[in-house]
Order: C-alpha cells, then structure tokens, then sequence
C-alpha cells in the first residue's frame, strides 16, 4: 500500500500507528508526499518532527492528512505516554477546530469510532474547559462500551490497562481542582469497597492511585501497579499483572 494512501484515509494497517504512517511518507526518496517545502524536506531521519506536523497540519491539500497531523501534535505535547515528547500546540487545536467547522463532511468519509474518539481525545488532553469536560464523558463511555467488564463476550480479561482506562483517567486527572481532588479520591476509595464487580474495584483502585501518587504518564503507572497492586486482574503489554510479578 502507497503510504499516502494510508495517511489520506482512517485505514489502519497493522503495525504502522500514526507517527509512522507519517515516518513512512518523509522517507520516501524522491517524493514530496507531504507537501513540504525544501526547508523542511531535506532532512529523510524525521527527527525533529514538530515543525514539519506544524507546516502539515496547516498547509496540506488534504483535510484528513491535516486532520491526523493535528492529532498527534495535540495528543503529544500534554506528554502522557513520553515517547515523543513536543512542545504545546495550542494552534494544532486551532486548526483542528476549523477543520472539523469547514471540512468535516471530507473527514467524515469512512471515519470509524477509534477514531473519532481520537480527535475527541484532542480536546480532552489541551481543549477549553468546556471541551474537556464533554470530549472526556465521551471517550471514557467509549472505554467503558468497548473494553468494559459487563459486556458478555469478555470471558477471561476484561480491563486493559494500555490506552483505555490508564488514558483516560490521566486525561480527566488535568482537569482536577483541589477540591474535586478530595471528593473524587473520596468516591474512589468507597467504590473500592462497595463495588461487586472485581474488575471496577480494580479500576477504581488504579484510579486512585493516580491521584494520590500524583502520576501523570502511562509508564508511571504501569510501574505503580506492578509495585503496589500486584494481585488486580489487569493486564499489561498483554501479560498479566501477577505473571510479571512472579517472573521478576
């Protein structure tokens, strides 16, 4: 497949995530995929990646090349998983806004739920107040739909803790006050105890634990739970918690 192809469509090869569907484009010799000028195209290694999504995301004849550009730009700079680590793009956010006022009808072509719930998830990590609150409802009920412990077809693991629950939680945990902090903290610890389904006392257990250890990156919390919650049913990079306990 031409790796345009893939960038211009909500198609999702296997093994190619956004940032090298992107990686893909620039290396190619002797094309100009991604629109760039000679500035910017001359340098194959993508190593300094911000000013080239910078000049994508505003300039390209795609709406939906644009609109992915946008996303990792907006996802990565609130720094939750620090792979990549970017400076705040407040105007990715911008743009993104007008994309989706002037071309969604473009965008919306074949468009699935994963990824809808990615440009909701722009909102939720660097939005306004507003759309913080809304893109995060929507994106946690989308992790409650799809990955949750109710839904009768999950029979051995139900919770996830790579870009589900974890995510989320970090998401909503920017937004909290001081005053939020201690109610939710309070809501959480109840439900812990109160909660007749194993895999919400666990999420509500690793929530917690977020907040009062105040950590704010995916690997902070994959180390937290293998030190402190050893023993809950979630998963990490597909190996159960208490396996990779017992294998250290």
């Amino acid at each position: 497949m031409h790796e345009l192809s893939v960038l211009t469509t909500w198609e999702e090869p296997a093994g190619l995530d956004l940032h090298s569907q992107f990686k893909a484009a620039y290396k190619l010799e002797n094309e100009n995929l991604l629109e760039l000028p000679d500035y910017l195209a001359h340098n194959k290694s993508f190593s300094d990646r911000v000013p080239i999504l910078n000049y994508i995301a505003d300039n390209h004849s795609d709406a939906i090349v644009r609109t992915k550009a946008c996303i990792i730009l907006s996802r990565s700079s609130s720094n939750l998983d620090n792979r990549y680590i970017d400076v705040p793009c407040v105007d990715a956010l911008n743009i993104l806004r007008y994309l989706i006022s002037a071309r969604w009808f473009v965008i919306r072509k074949d468009i699935t739920l994963r990824w809808c719930v990615s440009i909701l998830n722009c909102f939720a990590e660097i939005g306004e107040t507003k759309e913080m609150v809304v893109a995060n409802s929507m994106a946690l009920m989308n992790n409650l739909l799809i990955y949750g412990p109710t839904l009768p077809n999950k029979t051995e693991y139900a919770y996830i803790v790579d870009n589900t629950f974890i995510t989320s939680m970090l998401r909503i945990n920017l937004s909290l006050t001081p005053e939020l902090r201690i109610v939710v903290l309070e809501y959480l610890n109840l439900l812990k105890r109160e909660s007749f389904v194993p895999q919400i006392t666990d999420i509500a257990a690793v929530w917690e634990l977020t907040i009062s250890s105040n950590l704010t990156t995916r690997q902070q919390v994959r180390a937290a739970i293998t030190k402190h919650l050893p023993y809950t049913e979630l998963i990490i990079d597909n190996i159960p918690v208490w396996e990779r306990v017992s294998n250290v």
